[in-house]
């Protein structure tokens, strides 16, 4: 299927290349080491049990980001070799849950004091429930193995960089290393992400480097994901792709510090996994909006509620700021073609603070 989309090499887990790797490494062992210590989530009944976090002895190389590296570097060994471009997509299922970690990186983090989040506390009317089962020794030990697990990654990703720099073509690429999502990890005392639009979903750290690009800058700028295809095209001196969803941001990569309005401006999707819902969230600089659809909307000032602990929207005093912010969000459902929403005038379903009419109103 991935050549559909022009990905010459194909080693993405269960196809022939991952499968035969883990036969050569792992023998009949299973993908997923054992671990001890392990958590599992219990509850509620009948769910049945889901590991959280657990450690292990079986080194990286043997475990499912290790032979991920290890297939990246065999290409890359052939790729390197000629003039000729070439792309790799090196993805890692971790840090996602379950937690799991190599005991020398487990334990570095184990004797940290590794304190909860500065929310952790925050006393939803809504929290989910599944989470009360942890105690505090649970939470401490899921944190470890997520910050252990991150190491770990670091480690893989050197392998690949270090690869780079000995054969001479470290300064000819553009490596971008990303993730698709945050985790909350105790954050408003919840885990994982899904229904929340909370920061620690959203603000993941991206991290370019290559030719022409501003070398240990930090940027402010908000971009996402969907932006690195127009922006690797532009680096690369290749014909554009034609959008509204997406914008190249090679000027924030070339002038860090210049960071225009536009990309104080930032939009998000989310339609549910199994459990459909609607939600949408909206950056304006320092101004977060959630819109929930049938639950009540969010409004956060995130340079005073950096941690989201206060739900603005339902005060009357920022009545007009949750209006400017959904007429934003409307902008950007109208211009990104989010029509199911946008042309929704019906009567029954005029939930936001004002309407998509009033998209172009200042």
């Amino acid at each position: 299927a991935l050549g559909r989309f022009g990905w010459q090499v194909n080693g993405v887990r269960g196809g022939a290349l991952h499968n035969e790797l883990v036969t050569e490494v792992l023998g009949g062992r299973p993908l997923r080491p054992e671990c001890d210590p392990a958590h599992y989530l219990e509850e509620p009944h009948g769910y049945g049990p889901h590991l959280l976090y657990g450690v292990t002895d079986r080194p990286a190389a043997e475990r499912s980001m290790g032979l991920t590296t290890t297939l990246a570097l065999r290409y890359l060994e052939e790729a390197v070799q000629g003039d000729d471009p070439w792309c790799a997509f090196v993805s890692f299922e971790e840090p996602h849950d379950p937690f799991i970690a190599g005991r020398e990186f487990y334990e570095h983090y184990a004797e940290q004091e590794l304190p909860p989040p500065p929310n952790a506390d925050d006393d939803l009317a809504d929290r989910q429930g599944i989470w009360s089962q942890l105690n505090e020794e649970h939470k401490r030990a899921a944190r470890a193995c997520y910050f252990a697990s991150i190491s770990e990654i670091d480690a893989q990703f050197g392998r690949v960089i270090d690869f780079l720099a000995e054969a001479g073509k470290l300064d000819d690429t553009i490596v971008v290393m990303c993730a698709d999502h945050g985790d909350l990890l105790g954050a408003h005392g919840l885990f994982f992400k899904d229904i929340s639009a909370f920061e620690e979903v959203y603000q993941v750290p991206l991290i370019v480097r290559g030719p022409g690009i501003a070398r240990d800058a930090i940027c402010q700028g908000r971009v996402g994901l969907h932006d690195l295809c127009p922006t690797l095209l532009e680096l690369a001196d290749c014909e554009p792709i034609a959008g509204a969803d997406s914008r190249s941001f090679v000027g924030l990569l070339r002038e860090p510090a210049h960071v225009a309005d536009e990309w104080t401006r930032g939009y998000a999707e989310y339609f549910g996994n199994r459990h459909r819902l609607t939600q949408r969230v909206v950056w304006d600089g320092a101004w977060k909006f959630v819109f929930n659809g049938f639950d009540f909307d969010e409004l956060y000032q995130l340079d005073e509620d950096p941690y989201e602990m206060k739900n603005l929207a339902q005060d009357p005093a920022y009545e007009e700021q949750v209006k400017k912010m959904t007429r934003l969000y409307w902008r950007y459902a109208r211009d990104t073609g989010d029509t199911p929403l946008f042309e929704t005038l019906y009567p029954a379903l005029r939930l936001g603070a004002v309407g998509p009419l009033a998209a172009d109103e200042d």
